[in-house]
């Protein structure tokens, strides 16, 4: 019954919301600068009271437990410790990669000032 209240509430409150952005968007005059917040609040919270409603009413009529499962240590410390090794292994060889990528880049930097400095102007 709680649930279905609480769509029911979230439908109430949704449709003054949509209401009030009509109002909003139809004023002629001085657009009243509360009416969108306001709108956008009210709207809003229906929403979530309409979608906390219907997933508690789907759950229970589905049978799906909602609540958060357990967390289970991890056991397997072997794997633990081999996935690390490759971890490792990857962080070297992309630290390599990257001092040679800027050696590289230094390497080419002196060759373009060597070839602009014995050309002449």
């Amino acid at each position: 019954m709680k649930k279905s209240l609480l769509g029911i509430v979230g439908l109430i409150l949704t449709l003054p919301g949509l209401g009030l952005v009509f109002l909003f968007m139809t004023s002629s005059g001085g657009n009243n600068l509360i009416e969108l917040p306001l709108a956008v609040i009210l709207v809003g919270g229906g929403l979530f009271l309409i979608g906390k409603g219907l997933t508690d009413v789907v759950a229970s009529k589905t049978g799906i437990d909602t609540s958060q499962p357990a967390v289970e240590p991890v056991v397997d410390k072997g794997a633990l410790e081999e996935r690390l090794a490759r971890n490792n292994q990857m962080v070297h060889e992309y630290s390599k990669t990257s001092n040679t990528k800027d050696q590289l880049k230094v390497m080419q930097i002196a060759a373009n000032a060597n070839t602009q400095s014995s050309t002449p102007d």
